[in-house]
């Protein structure tokens, strides 16, 4: 899930924050960072406060190269 997907939809980082109960410094955070994706324990809080519509894409959470999942 990209970020500038979840501030569109809500219209803002505090928005966001506030829709699933978490600090709004969190967002500034996520947007310092270079991948653009919001960590996965809160996309999944994301996809439920918007009732499925903020989808959780599989490709914004692979591992790198020379990972592989246990």
């Amino acid at each position: 899930m990209q970020i500038d997907d979840v501030e569109k939809f809500y219209g803002s980082g505090a928005a966001a924050c506030d829709a699933i109960g978490i600090g709004r410094s969190n967002f500034t955070k996520w947007k310092k960072r270079k991948d653009g994706v919001v960590p996965a324990q809160h996309a999944v809080s994301f996809h439920n406060a918007s009732n499925g519509i903020l989808q959780i894409r599989p490709e914004d959470y692979r591992l790198p190269a020379g990972q592989e999942a246990a």
